[in-house]
């Protein structure tokens, strides 16, 4: 009962203000056991919906729904902020600027990383592809720095002294290594896979590492490691319900 309960608020919060084509499948993210994320996900593997939920209050904080044209091209995204038992349109134009460029699919970029899947990890390969296609201050690509090494089934790609500050990073890497500058970053694509990737900042290094059942994603295990000694472990689940 609890669980048609926060679907049937799930739907209602994604419909809010906005008419979207009923999707067929609900995927629910736990970090550590505690719910953070809804998406739902329609037809085509594309997302037309998430909710994003605080790990402390465990409340509702923001909805975002996605518009599609034919079966993959995102035209438009609205975001809402839940405040007072509701959501309100979110006027603020970046928020919906960041949900474009990471839910737009960059083809040439994915090419590049070798990678063939992404489904319930746009975001993580929308960060990667803004990196790689990034300037750095000598006039150089960050593309131009990258290795990559080919062996059977794994697909190996390094980029060295990068040595670059980035805005808007997601927040996951904000919390651990706020505005840090990235030194290197390693990255392995198994048969079409992100498995791994890795990341060197100043502090320390972000290590995460990802696991798929029957080629859809269930489990990240985020591994931060500092220079001080001190490390910690961020497990996330994806349920597809």
């Amino acid at each position: 009962m609890k669980l048609k309960f926060l679907l049937l608020f799930f739907l209602i919060a994604c419909q809010a203000n906005i008419k979207i084509n009923i999707s067929k499948r609900t995927c629910i993210i736990y970090q550590n056991g505690v719910m953070i994320e809804k998406r739902l996900v329609d037809d085509n593997s594309n997302t037309t919906c998430i909710i994003t939920y605080d790990i402390e209050t465990k409340q509702p904080m923001d909805s975002v729904n996605f518009i599609y044209i034919g079966k993959e091209n995102l035209s438009s995204v609205k975001s809402y902020s839940f405040a007072d038992g509701k959501y309100d349109l979110n006027e603020l134009p970046f928020m919906n600027n960041y949900y474009l460029k990471a839910y737009n699919t960059d083809s040439l970029c994915k090419v590049e990383l070798h990678i063939q899947h992404s489904f319930l990890m746009e975001d993580v390969i929308s960060n990667i592809c803004r990196i790689h296609n990034s300037m750095l201050p000598t006039g150089q690509k960050i593309s131009a720095l990258q290795k990559i090494s080919l062996n059977s089934e794994l697909t190996e790609i390094q980029y060295h002294d990068i040595n670059a500050r980035f805005t808007n990073l997601p927040e996951i890497f904000q919390a651990f290594f706020h505005s840090q500058i990235i030194n290197r970053i390693n990255l392995q694509i198994k048969n079409g896979y992100l498995i791994k990737e890795e990341y060197l900042f100043t502090d320390g290094s972000f290590n995460r590492m990802f696991y798929y059942e029957l080629g859809v994603l269930v489990k990240s295990i985020i591994d931060v490691k500092y220079k001080t000694g001190i490390s910690k472990v961020v497990t996330r689940t994806y349920v597809l319900v």
